[in-house]
């Protein structure tokens, strides 16, 4: 191919991501953007493939670029966030999904990763308010078996778990009984797995 148009660069990428040819369809993307470095759609494409096969770095690399270019693109700021949450940076993943929530408060894929980036911090109330505003944005559309309402119920069953703990009075020591007689009922105090997206 002998053509300086960017645009037949990235229809052939996408070719190659319908085929499922992913070293071929990120050749084209690049020689895309190495034409016309403003490409949004093979940006796009190259930061999605990027997201798809957890290279977090390069995808972040990339959004980072975008979203400064397009601050009121949602799917961009919203692909920045996944990047930092795959890059385990969850602080400023959260700070990412709440910039897009002030940008618009009805966004649910924001409040739907902050459920679940909250709980991978083990902030359970936090978590609980996002996965409870994602039910009550959704509800009706969802199933009784869905993530969020799994993700809910054991949020719940933590959070009475750690307020059940704080209200047992403590057994003092006692030097004349042997540790091993002595049962520890005490229920776990953080999440110990995550229901994640």
């Amino acid at each position: 191919i002998n053509s300086n148009d960017a645009d037949i660069y990235n229809n052939l990428g996408m070719i190659y991501v319908a085929k499922k040819e992913y070293t071929k369809a990120i050749g084209y993307f690049q020689k895309a953007i190495s034409i016309n470095k403003n490409h949004l759609f093979a940006n796009l494409n190259l930061g999605g493939l990027a997201l798809s096969h957890r290279d977090y770095n390069y995808a972040y690399q990339i959004f980072k670029e975008l979203a400064f270019k397009y601050p009121s693109h949602e799917e961009i700021q919203l692909a920045l966030g996944y990047s930092l949450e795959g890059m385990k940076q969850l602080d400023a993943s959260i700070a990412q999904f709440k910039s897009i929530l002030k940008m618009n408060e009805k966004s649910d894929l924001a409040v739907y990763k902050l459920c679940f980036v909250y709980q991978r911090k083990n902030s359970v109330n936090d978590a609980l308010e996002y996965c409870q505003k994602y039910a009550d944005m959704f509800g009706s559309c969802l199933k009784s078996d869905d993530k969020i309402f799994q993700a809910i119920s054991f949020l719940k069953q933590v959070k009475e778990s750690d307020a059940a703990e704080k209200a047992q009075p403590k057994t003092p020591e006692n030097p004349e009984i042997p540790k091993s007689d002595v049962t520890d009922n005490k229920a776990p105090s953080s999440p110990t797995s995550a229901i994640e997206k």
